[in-house]
């Protein structure tokens, strides 16, 4: 069960306050904490981070290693004099001894480290608890200080820093995923989060290319294209390396879709109105991965061209070849599917191979989705032997292109193991 966000108490917020991602900033009862030194500073978030007792010898060789041991002991006793004195909470916000401090867990404090950790453990956390989470992140542990003279603390603050990135990562890579799993509501949301992970990982091609995909879909395609020459550069300048194959596809993808004229659908005589949630349900069904072939099934006269219509124009900025209407009606055999699709997307066969191999070959580098209207009579073989019929045909399409999606209309389910089905129902009479 994921745990839910606790939000501080009143009490809490007129206590210590702790922002250590993207810098270090202190408050105690609103008001600003300066401390006499950064190396003061750095002890309060040491002790408040590790949370367990420290010894007194160990603390005053992490901090004034330089020095010898009664000299460090002794700016060791100021600096918790200072810090005492700077926050005076009750209860104290340190539990000294004479060999050991701690950091008090019963004093009133809040430290956006603790909340992060908490809320971005990905084996409990929720996507909304995870957004929280990002929202705390204002940048990296203690991004911006520095403590030359103490190595030992540099090494443990740059073992913090690298922990809680990963952390941060995993919780956004989840919510991009999730985002893009969305469809087109949760593309701008996306977006963001594929510039945060950029933002942490300069380098990561996988979000580069998540990235380019989240601003084609949205109609940036300019943007996605100079997204590609963004992923270039940094993957020179980070690894002296150049983008993979599958970047440089994904570029030249974009870059015809760009180039080539935008595939319309019929004209409509007039507006379309209702039916809100099966459209929202059928974008959810088209938007997620696992959906190749989405089959919308209903009696003859039910408005499945209709709603098939309006739910393939919704979508069309989500696919980088747009959506192509493929009337099946004057198709009288399943052997002429492949020729109707041909005329659809406006391809010609050159030269003298095989027409299908060269459409398949087409189709493969398309993420296009193909609205096939009216497929019923088209689901055995001529002579009732019991076959598919065209059915075979679309697997065939749908196992050489994978960023291919169909999305049917007809009056019987197609039985295909990649089929989803809808079912499309009259529309009811309002009360009067």
């Amino acid at each position: 069960m994921a745990r839910k966000r606790i939000k501080p108490s009143a009490k809490t917020r007129a206590g210590l306050r702790l922002r250590l991602l993207g810098g270090l900033h202190a408050e105690w009862d609103g008001k600003p904490v300066v401390l006499e030194s950064n190396k003061n500073a750095a002890l309060l978030v040491y002790l408040a981070v590790t949370r367990a007792p420290q010894t007194r010898a160990k603390l005053a060789g992490l901090f004034w290693c330089d020095w010898d041991e009664a000299q460090a002991r002794h700016y060791l006793s100021r600096a918790l004099w200072d810090i005492a004195r700077r926050i005076p909470t009750q209860p104290s916000i340190l539990i000294p001894t004479p060999q050991t401090v701690a950091f008090n867990p019963q004093s009133p404090h809040w430290i956006d480290v603790e909340e992060f950790e908490r809320i971005a453990d990905l084996s409990r956390a929720a996507l909304s608890n995870l957004q929280s989470a990002i929202a705390l992140c204002r940048g990296d542990f203690l991004d911006g200080v520095f403590l030359n003279d103490c190595p030992e603390f540099e090494t443990w603050m740059t073992t913090q820093r690298a922990r809680l990135r990963e952390l941060a990562i995993d919780a956004l890579t989840r919510l991009l995923a999730d985002s893009i799993a969305q469809g087109r509501a949760g593309y701008p949301a996306g977006i963001a989060y594929a510039r945060r992970l950029l933002d942490l990982e300069p380098w990561h091609e996988e979000s580069h290319r998540q990235l380019m995909l989240l601003l084609a879909r949205t109609g940036q395609r300019s943007a996605a294209l100079a997204q590609y020459e963004t992923c270039r550069r940094a993957l020179t300048n980070e690894l002296k390396v150049t983008p993979s194959p599958e970047t440089t596809r994904l570029y030249e993808r974009i870059r015809a879709a760009e180039a080539a004229p935008a595939p319309r659908l019929p004209p409509q005589p007039t507006p379309f109105l209702g039916r809100e949630r099966e459209l929202a349900e059928i974008a959810r069904l088209l938007a997620h991965p696992s959906c190749r072939l989405l089959t919308l099934v209903g009696p003859g006269g039910v408005g499945k061209t209709r709603l098939a219509l309006e739910a393939a124009a919704q979508s069309a900025t989500e696919f980088l070849h747009g959506v192509h209407w493929v009337p099946l009606g004057a198709v009288s055999s399943p052997e002429f599917l492949l020729s109707a699709i041909a005329d659809s997307i406006k391809f010609t066969c050159p030269g003298r191979q095989d027409a299908k191999v060269q459409l398949l070959e087409c189709l493969r580098e398309k993420e296009m989705l193909l609205l096939l209207d009216g497929f019923e009579h088209l689901l055995l073989s001529p002579g009732g032997g019991g076959e598919q019929g065209g059915v075979n045909a679309l697997a065939e399409m749908l196992e050489g292109a994978p960023d291919l999606k169909l999305l049917v209309t007809s009056r019987a389910r197609l039985n295909s193991r990649w089929e989803q089905v809808f079912e499309v129902k009259g529309l009811g009479y309002p009360d009067f």
